[in-house]
């Protein structure tokens, strides 16, 4: 157990006929799918709860234009702007310090880049004011973000950017924050070594973190002894993981992705083992739940389960870790039942800020629950992209009323929870 803030498995089950009986299965309903959602915009006040509401918001909402959607990168001139996506960059462009490159003043080094794929979207989508002292010159905040993490982030001997702004230190969370971006650029701007430099932060990572036995990752090594956990996390394993499954198919969709099908083997064996490692830990009981410390006597843990049954339902997309969608899909009929109460927060979570611990509510986990919702629905598609239809066919988008947005994006630096900071209509 880990001293500062932020340990058997069962037999495997068989996914043979598996995708029938899931088409059968319902869905989440909508309207306890709004109350996700708002609780999330509600809590969400920290850079990567900031850059975690926006990618869920484009995997549930506007699941066609990301990554594992069908729109080509960079998007294509005239693509409507991913409503309530695009409205969050603005407000983290519109904001920026003004003593850092960085998209946040923040103490890590890598969560801030956590919005700087909305930032790009938002520049594909919106278009960038570029006058002298412009609030919404997105491709200058990317840019900027950019030579921060290349220029101003500590780095490890061997080359991996640390999570930590203060010293070098490496969290599994980094892989979900810093890799995407990294290639999302690479993909936009049609420059390779960007794309390589995305894989190779994964390689790093892994190489640091991974303990062999297990096919799981420790959650953070290097720096101050007091600050680190050597502990399995779930949540952290479903960072990594799903990190590494934005990344693979950002390569996929960039127009160099024949040149790097090495790599991208490589990443699908990576998350492969995460998920082949963490999901057999589920209990065999009616919460479905893994522990937040993976393999030790911890508390059950409703956001870490989340993220990797949303990386299994991902992987299987790819045709990969298909024997642990059983598992998943067990989770995720419990989700409405038994994790969601009746005013849509997911339970157990562990504390976000306070990682060995239990917490009341979790804006991350709240934004997991959006990417289950979005990996199952693509998955049942039949393949690893969205359609509009298949987003309507099986998990509705966020009601009209809950997306309205207004122009007023507010000037304060003081952390706000999105639907205030946005001026969202979350009521």
């Amino acid at each position: 157990m880990p001293p500062t803030k932020r340990s058997g498995r069962s037999a495997r089950s068989s996914g043979v006929g598996l995708f029938l009986l899931l088409r059968s299965a319902a869905a989440i309903n909508v309207a306890m799918m709004d109350m996700v959602q708002r609780n999330m915009l509600n809590t969400s006040i920290l850079s990567w709860e900031y850059g975690t509401a926006a990618q869920a918001m484009l995997e549930y909402n506007y699941g066609s234009l990301g990554i594992y959607g069908s729109a080509p990168i960079p998007l294509p001139a005239g693509t409507p702007p991913p409503t309530g996506v695009t409205d969050i960059a603005a407000y983290v462009v519109a904001n920026r310090p003004s003593n850092t490159t960085a998209l946040f003043l923040d103490g890590s080094a890598a969560d801030p880049a956590s919005m700087g794929v909305a930032v790009l979207i938002a520049n594909a989508t919106l278009g960038s004011d570029t006058s002298p002292g412009s609030r919404s010159n997105y491709a200058q905040a990317a840019a900027d973000q950019l030579s921060y993490l290349l220029n101003v982030a500590p780095k490890s001997p061997d080359g991996a950017i640390s999570h930590r702004a203060d010293q070098v230190q490496l969290w599994s969370d980094s892989v979900f924050m810093t890799p995407p971006f990294l290639a999302y650029y690479g993909a936009v701007t049609r420059n390779s070594s960007l794309l390589q430099l995305a894989y190779d932060q994964c390689r790093l990572y892994r190489q640091a973190l991974l303990v062999p036995s297990m096919g799981l990752w420790q959650h953070i090594v290097l720096g101050t002894n007091s600050s680190q956990d050597p502990g399995l996390w779930s949540t952290g394993n479903g960072w990594a993981a799903a990190g590494m499954l934005r990344v693979l198919l950002t390569i996929n969709k960039s127009v160099f992705a024949s040149q790097f099908a090495p790599q991208v083997n490589d990443l699908v064996s990576w998350v492969s083992e995460i998920v082949n490692g963490a999901m057999p830990y589920q209990q065999l009981n009616a919460s479905a739940l893994i522990r937040n410390y993976i393999n030790e006597s911890t508390f059950l843990d409703a956001a870490g389960t989340t993220l990797l049954a949303a990386s299994t339902y991902r992987l299987a997309s790819l045709g990969q870790g298909t024997a642990q969608l059983a598992r998943a899909e067990t989770y995720y009929q419990t989700l409405e039942s038994e994790r969601l109460n009746g005013t849509g927060w997911l339970q157990p979570v562990v504390n976000p800020n306070a990682y060995a611990s239990q917490g009341t509510y979790s804006p991350e986990g709240q934004a997991f629950v959006l990417m289950l919702a979005a990996a199952r629905r693509d998955y049942l598609a039949g393949n690893v992209t969205s359609s509009a239809n298949s987003s309507q066919s099986t998990t509705p988008s966020l009601s009209a009323a809950s997306r309205t947005l207004g122009s007023s994006l507010g000037s304060s630096l003081v952390p706000l929870g999105l639907c205030a900071a946005i001026a969202l209509v979350c009521l």
